[in-house]
């Protein structure tokens, strides 16, 4: 009953198609088996030895879009995730169909995400409690012992990718993010946090790659473009820098943390003669100082994305659809750098 339950799920999750998304080929190809043998093994739940006869078809056929959505969909359930990925990823790299091609990447990053047993899901969701509290060093032990049952599970990794990172352990960090990105390179949390990991060692160049993929891909949210303008500054680029922050809070205006950041560029990076930076600081202060309630509310009223719940005892359960973690700085902090940053600018207008 475990097994029949998981295929099903992991077949309407991974490798089902809604002809909303464009992908009607797969939705149909996905349906159907080549071989009669491999079909008699998978209706048996026999994944391994359907693996093999599937193997052997598709090195004959290498092109066969089913018989590769097949190959990756036994082989998951057999508990070989990474070899299902690099199924799907070699078929990707020979798709020319634009609709398949965006189809195909969806099925990647859900098969990158999702839990193979319930005890795997426990620990992850444990950690995620955890780090909502903002514990992120015990939140680590959980995601940790998690990975040691399933070593491919993205989503664990990338969040103990973040602990790591939020611990100052970039060098671990940098390593668990690059596992995760291998596995599933789509996916934009990835790139932002390994980005950040790569920055703090002093690897910018990687890591503005990485920084920009994520500020691309990741367009309103705040800490990629503040994290993004700061590798800039480390390259030199303080204009670049500056528009990215701009173009963010123009973005979403009550992005207060890109406000204050916005101000220090402008007051760290200028002369204190340049009374155009002092007084676009200064505006910018104010901003933050009147969408700072705003900003706030929406911070408490936030919580960190939960994967979906268990039924009853599932063999296979869905992976959490948002990685993101909210970085607003407390209400102390913020207004303490306000401050500050707001009686450096009157001091240097009051100069000019």
């Amino acid at each position: 009953m475990r097994l029949a339950f998981a295929f099903l799920l992991l077949f309407s999750l991974a490798f089902s198609a809604p002809r909303a998304t464009g992908a009607a080929e797969i939705a149909d190809s996905a349906n159907s088996i080549e071989s009669g043998e491999a079909r008699n093994l998978i209706e048996n739940h026999k994944w391994a030895e359907a693996a093999i006869v599937l193997r052997s078809e598709i090195t004959q056929n290498p092109g066969s879009l089913p018989i590769a959505l097949d190959l990756a969909r036994t082989l998951v359930l057999s508990g070989r995730r990474e070899d299902a990925l690099t199924v799907l990823e070699q078929r990707l790299n020979r798709e020319r169909s634009a609709k398949i091609r965006t189809a195909l990447i969806r099925r990647i990053r859900i098969l990158a995400q999702v839990f193979l047993t319930s005890s795997d899901f426990q620990l992850h969701q444990d950690g995620v409690n955890l780090m909502m509290v903002r514990k992120y060093r015990t939140a680590r032990e959980k995601f940790d012992k998690a990975i040691e049952q399933e070593p491919s599970n993205v989503d664990n990794l990338i969040r103990v990718g973040q602990c790591m990172v939020l611990a100052g352990d970039y060098d671990s960090a940098a390593e668990r993010l690059r596992l995760a990105r291998r596995l599933d390179p789509y996916e934009p949390e990835v790139r932002l946090w390994l980005g950040r990991a790569l920055h703090q060692r002093g690897e910018i160049n990687e890591a503005m790659e990485e920084l920009k993929a994520a500020y691309d891909e990741q367009p309103g949210s705040e800490i990629a473009a503040i994290w993004y303008a700061e590798a800039l500054v480390s390259l030199g680029q303080r204009d670049q820098a500056l528009r990215v922050l701009e173009n963010d809070v123009q973005r979403k205006p009550d992005n207060v943390g890109s406000l204050v950041a916005l101000a220090r560029l402008r007051l760290t990076n200028s002369s204190p003669r340049d009374s155009q930076a002092a007084w676009a600081s200064r505006r910018d202060l104010q901003l933050a100082l009147s969408r700072l309630p705003a900003y706030l509310d929406a911070a408490s009223s936030s919580a960190l994305p939960m994967p979906a719940a268990p039924s009853d005892s599932p063999s296979v359960i869905a992976a959490s659809s948002d990685l993101s973690l909210d970085q607003r700085r407390p209400e102390e902090d913020l207004k303490r750098e306000i401050d500050k940053l707001m009686a450096t600018a009157e001091a240097r207008i009051s100069q000019l």
